[in-house]
């Protein structure tokens, strides 16, 4: 994680790559833990404009959290899910597939709306103008 910081990207990758061949190994409660990593190979690839590689790692991480709820039934991890959408936004964008692009930040908005992120409601919200500029 510091070397990302840093932006040794390349570095970074090749320690997050040798770290994922042991993800199978944390017991089946870890699924948390396997997002939040998975979030953490989408920011590289995503920084390293490897779009497809960072999509993909977001909507597995996506897709883990949508599923982590209290005994309510309310999401524990809605801010990371909101985050994961960002990142999947910024690739479409990257891709000029503005439609797309649009159609995640809406859902990001949604879901920002929903937990009550002020931060992210904002951020959100710049994410669908940025859309519509784009569209014109």
């Amino acid at each position: 994680m510091y070397l990302f910081r840093t932006r040794d990207l390349v570095i970074a990758l090749t320690y997050y790559r040798e770290a994922e061949k042991y993800l199978d190994l944390l017991d089946k409660n870890a699924n948390t833990d396997k997002a939040e990593f998975y979030f953490k190979m989408s920011e590289v690839y995503y920084y390293m404009k490897e779009t497809h590689f960072s999509m993909n790692y977001a909507q597995r991480a996506y897709s883990i959290f949508k599923e982590q709820k209290d005994a309510q039934g309310n999401l524990t991890y809605g801010k990371e899910m909101v985050q994961c959408q960002f990142v999947i936004f910024w690739n479409w964008l990257d891709k000029m597939c503005y439609e797309d692009a649009l159609e995640t930040a809406e859902k990001a908005l949604n879901d920002a709306i929903k937990i009550g992120e002020q931060h992210l409601i904002g951020s959100a919200h710049f994410n669908v103008g940025l859309c519509y500029n784009n569209l014109e």
